[in-house]
């Protein structure tokens, strides 16, 4: 079992949520995303990574790392932008788990329920075990 206690700062920070707000606002820069990679390792993906990993090990529910979404779109850049605001990831057995610049991107869905945090929540040192209390009820 992996010690949810080791994450009591947080997984995310307020950079995540800068992060998504400025991949909105440079959404259609494809140069954007190359000058600030690091951020997003930094900010989204590894965090991400911990909290697949405290999950996996604490829960029923096991969540890939592949299933992480990519910070790029290859396709409809016309449309939506070449960056996207957003992150998520998703389990073979209904689990789904997004944060992202709008207050309704910040939600996990699993089988009919649904929960939503903001910003300050999802930020806060509690987040993980309030997290992993709704996970295994």
């Amino acid at each position: 079992m992996l010690d949810p206690a080791k994450f009591e700062s947080g997984l995310f920070s307020e950079d995540t949520f800068h992060y998504f707000d400025q991949a909105f606002q440079f959404r259609d820069n494809s140069e954007w995303f190359e000058l600030n990679q690091s951020r997003y390792l930094n900010h989204v993906k590894d965090p991400f990574f911990s909290l697949i990993e405290v999950v996996n090990h604490n829960s029923d529910f096991q969540i890939s790392k592949n299933s992480l979404s990519r910070p790029k779109r290859k396709y409809q850049t016309q449309t939506k932008g070449y960056t996207k605001d957003f992150c998520k990831v998703a389990s073979p057995n209904a689990l789904h788990f997004q944060l992202g610049r709008k207050e309704d991107d910040n939600y996990l869905r699993f089988g009919s329920r649904k929960y939503q945090w903001n910003r300050a929540q999802i930020i806060s040192n509690d987040f993980l075990s309030h997290f992993l209390e709704i996970l295994n009820g």
